[in-house]
């Protein structure tokens, strides 16, 4: 019997990245049972991969193109002009005549019309109706300009709304299918993405007294906020901080009292600069990691007992995921689909002193903490990767048993 062929298309497939790991778990959930090909401008390292996400792709088989393989490297590798290759991605996927189905996890992808694409966010405002007015004077020009420079590199790739509206559309939280039902007014289908372990049981009574933060070094994952919050949980808990803190690029120092620990990736330089010069500020409680292994971030998640979020309206929230799935008790701004992972009103704060209040009061009731923690292990089973694939797969399934038109004729 013939096995279904799939293509996923992705720009890049690296360790590290939340959107990463739900594409690499895409092919882990796949791989038994369809013929899978992957189109992506740069080449993927499938052991890294597997390393970092625990999956088992580098032994699977999986066929690899380039996309536009003549183009110099250096171009392909670019990240000038994200949007505009990510639709000349999409139109080398349409091209392809030689697959069952088309599968698209990064933003809305024009597969042809009869796709799966799984949406961390919509980002295409400016090409639905009513989507693209800037919000602001300032900028005004800019935005403009970037809008007709969207719309115009729509055209040139063959981009269409109406085709990518035709998709199985997949999200990564309900909050997130409410915004791609209120831009695109389209049905969403929720797959929350998995918390990648496996993640050992450690008693609470063996965790540290600290907190552990996990993200990119951009402004909108406010990690200054996050060191503000718990520079006021130390001082409230009497807590004596040290002269200097910083960066820290090899493993983890549990050692000492009521920690920060900040996991972070590549990110906005600017910005990595601001964070390094506050934790500098702030003391040797904040250590700032960069390129841990997964082992050592394992190790830092089951050696906490807290875990902090602080971007206001996250997507869905991979880092919350996992530190629920570790055993943590994390506390997360109330907004975004972070709200779907821990469901509870004793962890969701709304300012820097609603955060210090929440964490206070928990902190100083080994009951609220069992009560907590017995609460978020309920949860932990329905955000593993074995939940995912299953999902997955249904979503698949349906899909290919649709009558599925053939691929390399776009309408």
């Amino acid at each position: 019997m013939t096995r279904p062929r799939v293509m996923l298309v992705q720009p890049t497939l690296a360790p590290y990245g939340g959107g990463e790991g739900v594409c690499v778990w895409m092919l882990e959930a796949l791989r038994a049972d369809h013929d899978l090909c992957l189109l992506t401008w740069e080449r993927p390292d499938f052991a890294a991969l597997d390393a970092f996400f625990g999956t088992s792709l580098a032994a699977a088989g999986i066929e690899v193109r380039l996309a536009h393989p003549r183009l110099p490297e250096r171009l392909r590798r670019s990240r000038f002009a994200r949007q505009l290759k990510h639709w000349a991605l999409l139109a080398e996927a349409r091209r392809q005549g030689d697959v069952d189905l088309l599968i698209a996890a990064d933003e809305e992808s024009d597969l042809g019309g009869a796709g799966i694409q799984y949406l961390h966010f919509p980002r295409l405002q400016y090409l639905a109706a009513g989507g693209g007015a800037p919000s602001t004077v300032a900028g005004r020009a800019r935005e403009l300009a970037f809008a007709l420079y969207r719309r115009a590199g729509a055209r040139a790739t063959g981009f269409s709304l109406a085709r990518m509206r035709r998709n199985t559309t997949v999200v990564n939280s309900d909050w997130t299918g409410a915004e791609v039902r209120r831009l695109h007014g389209i049905d969403t289908i929720t797959v929350h993405p998995p918390a990648v372990g496996p993640f050992p049981a450690v008693p609470w009574s063996d965790r540290t007294d600290g907190f552990v933060a996990v993200g990119r070094i951009v402004p909108e994952k406010r990690l200054e906020v996050i060191i503000d919050i718990v520079q006021r949980v130390r001082v409230a808990a009497g807590v004596q901080g040290g002269s200097r803190g910083g960066s820290d690029q090899g493993a983890p120092d549990l050692s000492p009292p009521w920690p920060l620990h900040i996991v972070a990736s590549a990110g906005d330089p600017v910005c990595e600069a601001r964070v390094l010069a506050r934790a500098r500020e702030a003391g040797p409680w904040v250590r700032v990691h960069r390129q841990l292994s997964r082992l050592e971030l394992v190790r830092l998640l089951t050696r906490h007992r807290y875990g902090i979020h602080a971007m206001a309206e996250e997507h869905f929230g991979m880092a919350v995921a996992e530190m629920v799935a570790a055993g943590m008790i994390p506390f997360v701004p109330r907004g975004g689909g972070q709200v779907e992972i821990v469901r509870d009103e004793r962890l969701l704060w709304t300012s820097i002193e609603d955060a210090v209040a929440k964490i206070g009061a928990l902190r100083s009731s080994p009951a609220a903490q069992e009560s907590v923690r017995t609460s978020l292990a309920a949860r932990a089973p329905e955000l593993g990767p074995e939940r995912f694939m299953r999902e997955i797969r249904t979503v698949v399934q349906g899909a290919i048993a649709r009558d599925v038109r053939p691929r390399g004729h776009e309408t």
